[in-house]
């Protein structure tokens, strides 16, 4: 048995949830998101504003993936009621970052300045123009935005360069002894 498929997950005030066929279509706040489930796999059921997934059968290929689908609806009911936000650090001498419309725009000690579209659905604002923060409703998209920028200047291990996460650490190497 799945020790978190099994959690209940309780709906914060202002969210709803409706379950037709195989979409449960979660209203919040913000916005509305939408999440196929498999009817011949699990059952959605919402009493007492709490949501319950129960799977059909319990064989094996049910109780896989159960934690599974309780993250991904609790996750879309904290996004459409909070949303989700990552912080990036630009650390390096001259690397900044400015927003152009849907647009950011690095310098990153290339000879070039690296541009970025910012996909739909996602909002980026700029502190003292190297740090970074990412907001969403998505919590997959906000963490696929953040791989991306982070893979435009991966941290390099000897002075630390590069662009980091606020809570990843870098481990960094000696440097060449004389």
């Amino acid at each position: 048995m799945s020790k978190i498929g099994k959690k209940p997950i309780i709906l914060p005030a202002g969210v709803t949830v409706k379950v037709e066929n195989n979409k449960v279509t979660i209203q919040g706040i913000k916005t509305k998101k939408e999440l196929l489930i498999d009817p011949f796999f699990f059952k959605v059921i919402v009493e007492d504003n709490k949501v319950i997934l129960n799977p059909v059968d319990k064989k094996n290929i049910n109780k896989l993936t159960w934690g599974l689908h309780r993250s991904l609806i609790n996750n879309g009911i904290i996004g459409v009621s909070k949303g989700f936000e990552k912080d990036l650090k630009l650390t390096g001498v001259g690397f900044r970052a400015t927003l152009q419309g849907k647009k950011i725009i690095f310098q990153l000690g290339f000879s070039h300045d690296v541009h970025y579209d910012i996909p739909e659905g996602i909002e980026i604002a700029i502190d003292k123009q190297t740090s970074i923060k990412v907001k969403g409703t998505d919590k997959e998209l906000v963490g696929k935005v953040c791989a991306d920028i982070k893979f435009l200047k991966p941290v390099e291990p000897y002075k630390g360069k590069g662009i980091t996460s606020s809570d990843q650490f870098v481990l960094r190497k000696e440097g060449k002894k004389k």
